[in-house]
């Protein structure tokens, strides 16, 4: 508690409530020179009543100082208008989730709460976020959807259109923020969410590079990725292990691929293996390490492997095909460089999958037994059965599936 020094008088008499400590007062009573007279006498025992006051009162403001962190209630409930929980993980033990305290009647709006676990969904303390409410009803949730956006353990953003709010603190408070104030800058900082865009105007070539930084606030880079050719769709920016950042398009046309090694300073279109693209054909870009990275031709299962960041390209047999699944080889890239795809096989019950892996120097793939390294952070999960409506939990490697303790606005479809 704050020190606090207070004069306060009686008659005569003077009393100088001193520093006070966290557990007591000290007293400092200053007499008349002349002698006290039995009404005097009364003052000493006054001051002190009037220091225990003071003492206590300053104690309990700082008792109960407003905070935002609070109680987890009985009833809070997960919003799913896009059949899933919102919310996300940064790594296998700290993760955010929606919650809504919704009131009865249904007409009324629910009041917005976040969820945080340290622990990969063992346990979960709870926030309410001042301020925000969302519908009961599921399409008016999605026509105004609220986002909840991991940056870190400490730092995550909630967004509700043109609203945002931040927290710093593991989600134990939230605070406003104005996403509308958006500065330039010249490189990508550590922990900003990052998104792409297509810029402004008919037939773009260039794409826009957004982000959300630990604070909670907007900022755009100086610098467009642009390709020497008009593109399509919106793009997603990966890191790899030797710090370069690579924009991917989210394309099923004429795709384009760029690398950035200064953080996003200066941008270089990645040169396609001879002959590529080819027209109607879907392409993916798989940075893997940074110096091994891949290219599929999606639904053809045809790989290249480049070994120099892309400057030079050698096509690799895959092995098997889609086995007449309507699929392709879903494939991930390994921050050692090594190539996972996934195998259709075909059965009565539907398609199944086992994974094949390949190396940056290996020629053909090989019985890939350990799926589990595959993931990068917890994910949500419906509980790993075949019931109609199975339950949602947290899934991660070592921990397996975790039950979440909370009910659905409606049904959790």
């Amino acid at each position: 508690m704050n020190s606090t020094r207070k004069t306060c008088s009686h008659n005569a008499n003077r009393f100088r409530v001193g520093t006070v400590g966290q557990e007591f007062a000290r007293i400092e009573y200053r007499a008349p020179m002349a002698s006290l007279t039995s009404k005097r006498r009364w003052a000493l025992p006054t001051a002190i009543v009037l220091a225990l006051v003071v003492v206590a009162a300053g104690l309990a403001a700082w008792l109960w100082r407003p905070s935002t962190t609070s109680t987890t209630p009985s009833d809070l409930v997960m919003p799913m208008p896009y059949i899933r929980p919102e919310g996300g993980f940064v790594d296998f033990q700290h993760g955010y989730l929606l919650l809504g305290q919704c009131p009865v009647p249904a007409d009324q709006e629910c009041q917005a709460w976040v969820g945080v676990t340290d622990d990969g969904g063992a346990s979960w303390r709870t926030t309410m976020v001042p301020g925000l409410t969302f519908s009961q009803d599921r399409e008016s949730q999605a026509a105004a959807a609220i986002s909840v956006i991991p940056l870190d353990a400490d730092h995550a953003v909630v967004e509700q259109r043109d609203r945002r709010w931040q927290t710093g603190d593991g989600g134990r408070s939230w605070t406003h923020v104005d996403p509308t104030i958006v500065e330039t800058i010249d490189e990508i900082p550590q922990g900003a969410y990052v998104y792409v865009t297509l810029a402004e105007g008919p037939q773009p070539s260039a794409m826009v590079v957004r982000m959300v930084r630990l604070d909670g606030t907007s900022a755009v880079l100086a610098a467009r990725p642009t390709a020497d050719h008009p593109l399509d769709y919106m793009g997603t920016l990966t890191w790899t292990p030797d710090g370069n950042a690579w924009i991917t398009p989210n394309s099923d046309g004429y795709p384009a691929f760029f690398r950035s090694q200064d953080r996003g300073r200066t941008w270089e279109q990645v040169a396609l293996p001879d002959g590529l693209p080819v027209e109607g054909r879907t392409y993916r870009f798989i940075p893997a390490s940074g110096a091994t990275v891949y290219l599929t031709d999606h639904e053809a299962f045809r790989l290249w492997r480049s070994n120099d960041s892309g400057m030079t390209w050698e096509e690799l047999t895959v092995g098997f095909d889609s086995a007449g699944a309507p699929v392709g080889p879903w494939e991930h890239g390994l921050p050692d460089g090594r190539f996972v795809a996934s195998k259709p096989i075909p059965t009565d019950a539907g398609t199944r999958f086992e994974q094949y892996v390949i190396t940056p120097t290996g020629s053909t793939f090989e019985p890939f037994d350990h799926p589990s390294i595959l993931a990068t952070t917890a994910v949500f999960l419906r509980e790993p059965t075949n019931k109609p409506r199975a339950p949602w939990g947290v899934w991660t490697p070592e921990g397996g599936w975790t039950p979440l303790p909370f009910g659905c606005t409606g049904l959790c479809f």
